[in-house]
């Protein structure tokens, strides 16, 4: 007859032993509670964190595979036609832009921030760089400040895309710069890393995981 692993006496096993229950009950942080928790934990059916669904992890769930698919595709779509308006419109970093009329500005407040903007630091600013990752489909839903601009005085801040990608934001954008002075945008793409072409960059953000 098989003997228990922890007593030592026959008649059960140590899964049903008496006295590791004793000594788990008597001392529930103790090394055998935590070594009995941890296999009764391996015992349950794994869950995946992203569909809430038994049977699979995370790392192998299709349900996430398909919305990151999705969300990569819909990045990608985007980026296509902000790439060719950046070719039609010779916008990238390099190009000048300037702020629009502030009576066009529906914000008496942000009306008279641009007003004042101008007195200090002048009408026209350089496009220095883009925040590339927030350059996608979010934009039609809400708009980013994906721009950075800096100014004669030496002032940099952030933006949202010119007046010239209306369509490409949502409805209610309101942007406060146009472009002043073109560039030659037609190598624009190639300073792009791949993963930004497929959209793969930034699924994971739409999908709330990072």
């Amino acid at each position: 007859m098989r003997s228990c692993t922890y007593c030592g006496r026959g008649g059960h096993n140590r899964r049903s032993c008496p006295a590791l229950k004793k000594t788990i009950r008597d001392d529930p942080e103790g090394y055998y509670a935590r070594v009995e928790d941890r296999k009764a934990k391996a015992r349950k059916p794994r869950k995946c964190s992203y569909c809430r669904t038994e049977g699979h992890t995370k790392r192998t769930c299709e349900d996430l595979q398909r919305d990151r698919k999705i969300q990569a595709g819909r990045a990608k779509e985007w980026r296509g036609k902000f790439l060719s308006r950046c070719q039609d419109t010779g916008f990238g970093p390099g190009t000048l832009v300037k702020y629009v009329d502030p009576a066009q500005i529906k914000s008496e407040w942000m009306s008279t921030r641009i007003e004042r903007s101008i007195e200090k630091h002048g009408q026209y600013a350089l496009v220095v760089d883009c925040r590339w990752e927030t350059l996608d489909h979010r934009n039609a839903a809400r708009s980013q400040n994906a721009i950075i601009v800096r100014f004669p005085s030496g002032f940099q801040t952030f933006a949202q895309l010119p007046t010239e990608f209306g369509g490409l934001m949502d409805e209610y954008a309101s942007p406060h710069f146009e472009i002043a002075g073109k560039i030659n945008s037609s190598k624009l793409a190639e300073t792009l890393p791949p993963e930004w072409h497929s959209g793969t960059d930034t699924a994971d953000w739409h999908l709330h995981l990072t």
